[in-house]
């Protein structure tokens, strides 16, 4: 959200020439050391440029990229989240700062509750009954359930297969 405003197609270009691209933003520089880490087979997905606006590939992207940037900042989360936005060099020379309050506000806000419209707080209880209900069911019907939700153009059946 705070990338891209869940803007699948967005495009943001900095005064530098830099293309972020799609739900997580990705700058020349991610998508350089992406290309590169795919040639090496040291990961073990290739992107082209249309595949950073897809929003499954992009969510890819972005967990892949943040768990790199995790292990560079030894765990330290706030670094980690600072990095995303301003690299891991500028981040530790105390870069990012604004953005890392707005990650926690848009976290506060919208992943844990406090403060955000109604309409979101019905989404919110509306989710967390779904996510209950699938905590609940075995593992054989949490695995047909979440398969149908990825593929919208099947008949969603979340009975138990036979």
């Amino acid at each position: 959200m705070v990338e891209s405003w869940f803007e699948r197609d967005a495009v943001n270009a900095g005064r530098s020439g830099n293309r972020d691209l799609g739900l997580a933003q990705a700058s020349d520089s991610c998508r350089r050391k992406l290309a590169r880490l795919a040639g090496e087979g040291r990961v073990d997905f290739a992107m082209q440029e249309d595949d950073y606006f897809d929003p499954w590939k992009a969510t890819r992207v972005a967990t892949f990229w943040f768990l790199r940037l995790l292990g560079q900042a030894h765990g330290d989360l706030d670094l980690a989240v600072r990095a995303y936005h301003r690299g891991i060099v500028a981040a530790r020379r105390g870069a990012g700062e604004e953005y890392l309050a707005n990650v926690v506000a848009k976290r506060r806000t919208y992943m844990r509750n406090h403060g955000a419209a109604s309409a979101w707080a019905f989404v919110f209880a509306r989710a967390r009954f779904a996510d209950d209900s699938l905590r609940s069911a075995d593992v054989t019907t949490r695995v047909a359930r979440v398969a149908a939700l990825r593929q919208p153009s099947v008949q969603r059946r979340f009975s138990r297969p036979d």
